[in-house]
Protein backbone atom coordinates (compact mmCIF):
# COMPACT_ATOMS: atom_id res chain seq x y z
CA UNK A 1 0.00 0.00 0.00
CA UNK A 2 1.37 3.51 -0.87
CA UNK A 3 1.22 6.79 1.40
CA UNK A 4 -1.29 9.28 0.88
CA UNK A 5 -0.54 12.07 -1.22
CA UNK A 6 0.31 15.57 1.22
CA UNK A 7 -1.94 18.06 1.01
CA UNK A 8 -1.29 21.56 0.63
CA UNK A 9 -3.75 24.34 0.84
CA UNK A 10 -2.56 28.07 0.90
CA UNK A 11 -5.29 31.15 0.71
CA UNK A 12 -4.74 34.81 0.70
CA UNK A 13 -7.91 34.91 3.36
CA UNK A 14 -5.98 32.42 5.83
CA UNK A 15 -2.49 34.29 5.78
CA UNK A 16 -1.91 36.12 9.05
CA UNK A 17 0.31 37.98 7.43
CA UNK A 18 -1.68 39.79 5.47
CA UNK A 19 -4.32 42.58 6.44
CA UNK A 20 -7.54 41.24 6.61
CA UNK A 21 -9.40 43.44 3.80
CA UNK A 22 -6.43 41.75 1.39
CA UNK A 23 -8.12 39.60 -1.65
CA UNK A 24 -4.24 38.66 -3.35
CA UNK A 25 -1.12 38.57 -2.82
CA UNK A 26 0.94 39.89 -5.29
CA UNK A 27 4.41 39.13 -6.51
CA UNK A 28 6.03 41.83 -4.92
CA UNK A 29 4.68 40.32 -1.44
CA UNK A 30 6.88 37.35 -1.51
CA UNK A 31 10.16 38.98 -1.38
CA UNK A 32 11.47 38.47 -4.80
CA UNK A 33 12.97 41.53 -5.43
CA UNK A 34 15.93 39.96 -3.77
CA UNK A 35 16.11 36.51 -5.93
CA UNK A 36 16.95 32.95 -4.26
CA UNK A 37 19.87 31.48 -3.48
CA UNK A 38 22.12 34.12 -5.52
CA UNK A 39 20.12 33.84 -8.91
CA UNK A 40 18.24 36.35 -10.88
CA UNK A 41 15.03 37.87 -9.26
CA UNK A 42 12.06 37.07 -11.41
CA UNK A 43 10.81 39.94 -13.83
CA UNK A 44 8.56 42.52 -12.12
CA UNK A 45 5.23 40.95 -13.92
CA UNK A 46 4.36 38.06 -15.71
CA UNK A 47 3.91 37.11 -19.46
CA UNK A 48 1.42 34.44 -18.53
CA UNK A 49 -0.52 32.92 -16.18
CA UNK A 50 1.31 29.77 -16.27
CA UNK A 51 4.38 31.46 -15.60
CA UNK A 52 2.32 33.37 -12.54
CA UNK A 53 1.13 30.12 -11.30
CA UNK A 54 4.73 28.16 -11.42
CA UNK A 55 6.02 31.42 -9.14
CA UNK A 56 3.37 31.10 -6.31
CA UNK A 57 3.59 27.42 -6.51
CA UNK A 58 7.14 27.65 -5.79
CA UNK A 59 7.08 30.35 -3.06
CA UNK A 60 4.35 28.10 -1.40
CA UNK A 61 6.20 24.72 -1.66
CA UNK A 62 9.53 26.70 -0.54
CA UNK A 63 7.70 27.76 2.54
CA UNK A 64 6.78 24.13 3.31
CA UNK A 65 9.16 21.68 5.35
CA UNK A 66 7.85 18.22 3.91
CA UNK A 67 9.64 15.68 1.58
CA UNK A 68 7.01 15.87 -0.88
CA UNK A 69 7.03 20.08 -1.34
CA UNK A 70 10.87 19.82 -1.25
CA UNK A 71 11.14 17.09 -3.70
CA UNK A 72 9.32 19.72 -6.57
CA UNK A 73 11.06 22.58 -6.13
CA UNK A 74 13.81 23.50 -8.66
CA UNK A 75 16.76 25.25 -6.84
CA UNK A 76 18.66 26.30 -9.85
CA UNK A 77 15.50 27.61 -11.49
CA UNK A 78 13.65 29.34 -8.80
CA UNK A 79 9.57 29.95 -10.31
CA UNK A 80 9.77 26.47 -12.45
CA UNK A 81 8.30 23.68 -10.89
CA UNK A 82 9.23 21.05 -13.10
CA UNK A 83 7.41 18.08 -12.08
CA UNK A 84 4.36 19.79 -12.89
CA UNK A 85 2.72 20.08 -16.01
CA UNK A 86 -0.21 22.16 -17.02
CA UNK A 87 -3.46 20.29 -17.62
CA UNK A 88 -5.80 23.22 -18.49
CA UNK A 89 -6.85 26.88 -17.32
CA UNK A 90 -10.50 28.57 -16.87
CA UNK A 91 -12.13 31.14 -16.26
CA UNK A 92 -14.07 31.65 -13.29
CA UNK A 93 -16.61 34.24 -14.22
CA UNK A 94 -18.43 34.23 -10.87
CA UNK A 95 -15.48 34.58 -9.11
CA UNK A 96 -13.21 37.38 -11.56
CA UNK A 97 -10.32 34.58 -11.31
CA UNK A 98 -8.50 32.58 -13.09
CA UNK A 99 -7.68 28.80 -11.99
CA UNK A 100 -4.37 27.21 -13.60
CA UNK A 101 -4.62 23.50 -13.04
CA UNK A 102 -1.30 21.03 -13.00
CA UNK A 103 -0.95 17.37 -13.18
CA UNK A 104 2.54 15.99 -11.17
CA UNK A 105 4.78 13.77 -13.17
CA UNK A 106 7.88 11.95 -12.56
CA UNK A 107 10.20 11.27 -15.88
CA UNK A 108 7.47 12.33 -17.66
CA UNK A 109 5.03 9.69 -15.49
CA UNK A 110 2.03 10.70 -14.39
CA UNK A 111 1.85 10.49 -10.42
CA UNK A 112 -1.95 9.08 -9.90
CA UNK A 113 -4.15 11.29 -8.16
CA UNK A 114 -1.54 14.07 -7.57
CA UNK A 115 -3.00 17.35 -8.58
CA UNK A 116 -1.88 21.30 -7.66
CA UNK A 117 -4.65 24.19 -8.37
CA UNK A 118 -3.43 27.72 -8.49
CA UNK A 119 -6.34 30.50 -8.79
CA UNK A 120 -5.15 34.07 -9.54
CA UNK A 121 -6.73 37.55 -9.90
CA UNK A 122 -6.89 39.54 -13.78
CA UNK A 123 -3.80 40.93 -12.79
CA UNK A 124 -2.10 37.56 -11.86
CA UNK A 125 -2.00 38.30 -8.44
CA UNK A 126 -2.41 34.92 -6.00
CA UNK A 127 -5.31 34.26 -4.34
CA UNK A 128 -5.30 30.52 -3.41
CA UNK A 129 -3.15 27.34 -4.25
CA UNK A 130 -4.64 23.53 -3.30
CA UNK A 131 -2.66 20.63 -4.33
CA UNK A 132 -2.31 16.91 -3.73
CA UNK A 133 1.11 15.67 -3.91
CA UNK A 134 4.04 13.24 -3.51
CA UNK A 135 7.34 12.72 -3.03
CA UNK A 136 8.48 10.37 -6.05
CA UNK A 137 11.33 8.17 -5.94
CA UNK A 138 12.46 4.42 -7.62
CA UNK A 139 10.33 4.79 -10.78
CA UNK A 140 11.97 3.17 -13.63
CA UNK A 141 9.87 3.84 -16.76
CA UNK A 142 12.55 2.20 -18.80
CA UNK A 143 12.84 -1.19 -16.55
CA UNK A 144 8.75 -1.77 -16.37
CA UNK A 145 7.73 -1.72 -20.20
CA UNK A 146 10.82 -4.22 -20.37
CA UNK A 147 8.88 -6.41 -18.13
CA UNK A 148 5.70 -5.96 -20.59
CA UNK A 149 7.50 -8.08 -23.01
CA UNK A 150 7.64 -11.02 -21.15
CA UNK A 151 4.22 -11.53 -20.34
CA UNK A 152 2.29 -15.02 -21.93
CA UNK A 153 1.61 -14.45 -25.63
CA UNK A 154 3.52 -11.89 -26.05
CA UNK A 155 6.26 -11.87 -28.96
CA UNK A 156 9.56 -10.83 -27.59
CA UNK A 157 10.05 -8.03 -29.36
CA UNK A 158 13.03 -5.57 -28.71
CA UNK A 159 11.92 -2.51 -29.57
CA UNK A 160 8.57 -2.03 -27.65
CA UNK A 161 5.83 -3.90 -25.54
CA UNK A 162 3.51 -5.78 -27.50
CA UNK A 163 0.44 -4.36 -28.34
CA UNK A 164 -3.07 -5.78 -26.88
CA UNK A 165 -5.40 -8.39 -28.92
CA UNK A 166 -8.84 -9.47 -28.93
CA UNK A 167 -9.28 -13.26 -29.21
Amino acid sequence: MTAPLETFHYHVADDESLGADEASRSLESFGAADGRDGGEAPAAFFNSNEAAARFYLDQILLADDRPAARSLIEPAEPGRVPGLVVENEQDLRALGTHQIRFAQTYQDIPVFGARAVVELTPTRDLVSVNAKLDQVAGVDPVESSAALRHWPGCRNSPVSPCPPRLR
